[in-house]
């Protein structure tokens, strides 16, 4: 596997952020309504027929995700993984705003009941003190194209979780959060990024969801909220794609 540019950047997260957005599951206020963030690219029209568009196996899924020699400096794959067959129990109010996580009613029915593969790693700093801040990036596919609705929704709801109130699981305490809008690479048929967190304590968690025919990529970071991503998370996105082309 080729080795990927990785720039070392500086992230936070502590114990109260990690309830909201640092565990396993997929995840300033602005003043008006914020600027949507889905990038289409010219063929996300088109019918899927590149080989990272097509439904994939476990084995080009796992060929296709990035190594430990790819994460910036002092990173080490953490013991614990990531789990991409987990039912996330996130809820939010407005319940619009799940769409930020692709975790709404909707979108969680059509993956229960299309989902074929899904894999993903989770690397994290190795440090002595404090909570360890980590990267995952993780690809699911299904038996069927991954829905660009669900990428509207997700653009729509900006306009309305400006702030918003979030539960890890039900038993857990609710946590106001913001979203905003995040510089979007154009990867995939579509892609979306947005920033969820504490403006306020300075700590967030990007997300990048790339839409890529039968196939959903998503990169998640953990970063203070004044930090600039974007090209990190293009970094390991177009990295995905670009392995998955290579695909037989």
């Amino acid at each position: 596997m080729t080795t990927r540019r990785a720039t070392p950047f500086a992230l936070a997260c502590i114990a109260a952020l990690a309830l909201t957005a640092c565990g396993g599951d997929e995840e300033a206020p602005a003043s008006g309504a914020p600027t949507v963030t889905v990038t289409e690219t010219a063929e996300a029209t088109e019918a899927p027929t590149a080989p990272e568009q097509q439904e994939l196996t476990a084995a080009q899924i796992s060929a296709a995700l990035p190594r430990e020699e790819d994460m910036p400096s002092g990173y080490a794959e953490h013991p614990d993984g990531f789990d991409a067959d987990s039912t996330s129990e996130r809820s939010a109010d407005p319940e619009s705003c799940m769409a930020l996580y692709m975790s709404t009613e909707e979108m969680r029915t059509f993956s229960k009941e299309h989902s074929t593969q899904g894999e993903g790693v989770r690397y994290q700093r190795q440090q002595q003190k404090g909570y360890a801040p980590s990267i995952v990036v993780a690809v699911w596919t299904f038996d069927e194209p991954y829905p660009a609705k669900f990428f509207d929704q997700a653009g729509s709801a900006l306009a309305e979780c400006a702030t918003y109130d979030t539960r890890f699981e039900p038993e857990a305490n609710s946590v106001r959060n913001a979203a905003t809008a995040i510089p979007t690479p154009t990867v995939g048929d579509q892609s979306f990024g947005v920033r969820l967190g504490d403006p306020q304590m300075d700590l967030g968690v990007d997300y990048l969801w790339v839409r890529s025919g039968h196939n959903l990529i998503s990169v998640r970071m953990t970063t203070t909220w004044r930090m600039d991503n974007d090209q990190d998370l293009d970094t390991y996105a177009q990295g995905v794609i670009d392995e998955l082309k290579k695909t037989p």
